[in-house]
């Protein structure tokens, strides 16, 4: 077992940041259920004991470097299955409650460590929500997002609502809009570049004299039964 004596905090970017066009393989099914039992395994181990458990693999896939995001959503009633990752339902269909998304961006730790890291931190550490309990855990639904290798922004038609995220960085200040955030605000590209300003503290019209770059991501969670 690993002991937690401080969060693990993502939010700290790396200062070199890699440019690619090509976006990394979607997993297959059972590669994403093996994620979501690894999370909710991780977060239960955590929350009873303050530990992360140890956890190996010799898949390449999840030893790759990638940058993850996890989003928790609480349901008053439900049955969880990670054995079917889907798609996780949108909030106003079936009363999701937000109960924290937290992400590390850069692709400098192997998929299935930072899947461990970044649930802890979601679950523990957004100051937007309290902590998660362990008596939580029976009604709370995983969701990961894996990141594609970031792409620098050159031209505004290169961003497509709903399929893009963006990341902005400009003197010290650093913003990251996932792609779902766009859409589901009903946001034009104009609208999407002035909100990840604001995202990173920054006044709305500041993005022309940014460095902005453009992510997909892989987005799979607990089933509901």
């Amino acid at each position: 077992m690993k002991t937690v004596t401080t969060p693990f905090l993502p939010n700290a970017m790396s200062e070199d940041i890699e440019s690619a066009s090509d976006e990394d393989p979607q997993l297959s099914a059972d590669q994403r259920s093996e994620l979501l039992r690894l999370a909710r395994t991780t977060l239960t181990t955590y929350l009873e004991r303050g530990c992360i458990p140890d956890y190996e693999t010799t898949d390449p896939a999840l030893n790759r470097q990638a940058g993850v995001f996890v989003t928790l959503w609480t349901i008053p009633t439900m049955t969880l299955s990670p054995d079917s990752p889907a798609e996780c339902p949108e909030s106003p269909a079936l009363a999701l409650k937000f109960r924290g998304c937290m992400g590390h961006t850069p692709a400098d730790l192997p998929l299935c460590e930072a899947v461990q890291q970044v649930t802890i931190t979601t679950a523990t550490a957004d100051p937007r929500v309290w902590p998660l309990k362990l008596e939580e855990l029976p009604h709370t639904l995983i969701e990961i997002s894996i990141l594609s290798p970031l792409r620098r922004l050159t031209d505004l038609n290169q961003l497509q609502i709903g399929r893009h995220g963006l990341l902005i960085i400009q003197g010290g200040r650093r913003g990251l809009l996932l792609p779902e955030v766009a859409s589901r605000s009903g946001w034009d590209q104009f609208e999407f570049l002035d909100n990840v300003c604001l995202k990173a503290s920054l006044p709305p019209d500041s993005w022309p004299e940014a460095d902005l770059y453009i992510f997909t991501t892989e987005k799979f969670g607990e089933a509901i039964n």
